[in-house]
């Protein structure tokens, strides 16, 4: 599925960004980022696109006691995400830090991604990204989204009706709900879902509109992620108790 998040940037597109975030109030970005070089050309650039940042190379540096502005995000560098960087996350959460968390990071697994989700983290950044689209994803985040690399979504390991929703979703679903889910989780567009699934693309929107209200999401995004949190919770995949 197209989006914006696979298009790689213009300079044209850099300029209108950088014009349109001139005039608005600059949002804060707290980097933590052991690598120098890297965090100096990260905060160059998140400058130049509208954004007040704070740079550090330890969360060590960061001063628990300043109060910090209301729109403002923490960006957290980890070189391999594992274990001790979740405990990393979840001491400083502990703190009465209310700001989102974005993890940084040149592994993006499903595992990982997930992991991270499940502790509050709100968005998951692969250094891999070209830095507009981190800015766009740091602004979805600043919004009250979350963001994940969609290639952490397709990596997921396919549903396979085998596994049971928690209790209190057994019966929700019926199987062609259940493979629209699949298709969504995969970033597929409802034209392909239908086609696939032999229906109209207007009884998949239908089918959509009913599973987020049973899911309790607003968009597409947050339908992935509820899928992939089934699936990392079983260890496979959702499963349709009707046909």
């Amino acid at each position: 599925m197209a989006n914006f998040f696979d298009r790689r940037p213009s300079e044209e597109g850099v300029a209108v960004l950088e014009e349109q975030f001139s005039s608005r109030q600059r949002p804060s970005v707290f980097l933590i980022d052991e690598r120098m070089l890297e965090r100096d050309c990260l905060e160059y650039r998140m400058d130049v696109l509208g954004f007040h940042v704070r740079a550090m190379s330890s969360i060590r540096e960061f001063d628990f006691s300043e109060a910090t502005p209301p729109e403002s995000v923490i960006v957290w560098y980890f070189k391999s995400f594992q274990k001790s960087d979740l405990d990393a996350i979840a001491a400083f959460q502990s703190k009465s830090h209310d700001r989102p968390i974005v993890v940084m990071s040149p592994t993006e697994t499903f595992a990982e991604v997930m992991a991270a989700l499940k502790i509050g983290v709100s968005g998951y950044i692969p250094t891999s990204m070209p830095i507009v689209h981190v800015a766009a994803a740091i602004r979805l985040v600043l919004a009250g989204g979350v963001y994940v690399p969609i290639s952490s979504l397709i990596a997921a390991p396919p549903l396979d009706m085998s596994i049971v929703l928690p209790d209190q979703m057994q019966g929700e679903f019926t199987a062609k709900q259940v493979s629209v889910i699949e298709g969504i989780r995969r970033g597929k567009a409802n034209k392909t879902i239908a086609y696939e699934l032999n229906m109209c693309e207007s009884t998949v929107k239908v089918h959509i509109r009913n599973i987020m209200k049973k899911l309790n999401v607003r968009n597409r995004t947050e339908l992935a992620l509820k899928a992939s949190s089934f699936l990392l919770a079983s260890g496979d995949s959702l499963q349709s108790s009707r046909g």
